[in-house]
């Protein structure tokens, strides 16, 4: 019991750590992750062209901005007006990221583990950023 204990603890408090951008960044890179890894596993060997990744990524950004504005009006109970915006901002940059960096590397089996990088480097970034905004006002 304690063995897992450690590690739930110290996950816990990097997620704490990332704030709400970064939460909801990662949730959008996991998502954006997935998919890509389910269509290379689908495809023999995931290969777009540069009009398709700007598709996909299109595409994922919607999605992804679909599940960040349930999670946060349906179960955060937070007004859709607020998030809507910032919502939309992670969403689009998560994602192009993820698209961007499996689409140059050819790493698409490895989208998920990337989606969830992006998430945490862009929704850090994003809260960072928010913080000093609200500290100058």
């Amino acid at each position: 019991m304690r063995a897992t204990a450690r590690p739930g603890a110290w996950l816990s408090a990097l997620f704490d750590r990332l704030g709400v951008c970064g939460n909801a960044g990662v949730a959008v890179g996991v998502i954006t992750g997935f998919i890509l890894s389910v269509l290379d596993l689908t495809e023999d060997s995931l290969a777009p062209s540069l009009t398709e990744a700007i598709e996909i990524w299109l595409i994922l950004a919607a999605f992804g901005w679909f599940v960040l504005l349930i999670l946060f009006t349906v179960f955060a109970r937070w007004n859709a007006k607020s998030v809507a915006t910032p919502a939309l901002v992670n969403s689009v940059l998560v994602t192009a990221l993820t698209v961007l960096v499996t689409w140059l590397t050819g790493l698409f089996s490895l989208a998920w583990l990337i989606g969830i990088l992006a998430g945490m480097l862009i929704g850090f970034l994003l809260c960072t950023l928010y913080r000093r905004v609200v500290k100058e006002k």
